[in-house]
């Protein structure tokens, strides 16, 4: 299989995300890609209707991807994260996760998201009408094993299906912001910070 093989590696270029575009660019798909040792963050793209999918991201020293609807005023919405093997990413157990992201119409789902410093995957501060589906996370919280596993949301409309997610400490999901209306649908509270998933 050639996934993977591509190699984008932040070796050697301080203060960068190791794939990121300039604002305001559309329909960017990053697929199959092999991305480590960012600066800052493995991906971050600035557009609307993009894709991260088939990526393996890890030990970057932020987040492994990032992505916000809504940016000074900007409104980069739709994106689609999928397929991914997220991991060992972060250095700060506040902010660096293995996905940052929110906005509207978002899909995060089928990702492998694993040992990164802070959250698994963070959706803050505010996220709707978006589908997060099909996730399995786990182990997180390298400085702080309270935030091992969870998934935080921000406010808004959105739809949580078949989630897998290691219960921690405190566990699940951590709801902030007001108005949630959220559906939630089949989802897996197990202890699997033993788990090693071979993907």
């Amino acid at each position: 299989s050639s996934k993977w093989q591509a190699i984008a590696d932040g070796t050697g270029f301080p203060g960068l995300h190791c794939i990121t575009s300039d604002s305001d660019v559309d329909y960017i798909k990053l697929d199959g890609f092999q991305i480590r040792n960012a600066a800052i963050t493995g991906a971050k793209l600035y557009g609307k209707y993009c894709v991260y999918q088939n990526l393996w991201i890890h030990d970057c020293i932020g987040n492994g991807i990032e992505h916000h609807g809504s940016w000074q005023g900007k409104h980069w919405d739709y994106a689609v994260i999928q397929d991914n093997l997220i991991e060992r990413n972060g250095v700060d157990n506040h902010y660096n996760h293995g996905i940052y992201a929110d906005g509207d119409g978002l899909i995060i789902r089928r990702n492998v998201v694993r040992n990164n410093a802070a959250f698994g995957i963070h959706l803050y501060p505010m996220l709707t009408n978006s589908e997060i589906k099909g996730n399995l996370t786990y182990g997180h919280g390298v400085v702080n094993k309270d935030t091992s596993g969870y998934i935080t949301v921000g406010s808004g409309n959105r739809r949580i299906a078949n989630v897998s997610c290691d219960v921690g400490i405190y566990g699940g999901f951590r709801y902030l912001g007001m108005n949630p209306y959220i559906e939630e649908i089949g989802n897996l509270w197990l202890p699997l910070t033993a788990l090693d998933v071979r993907i």
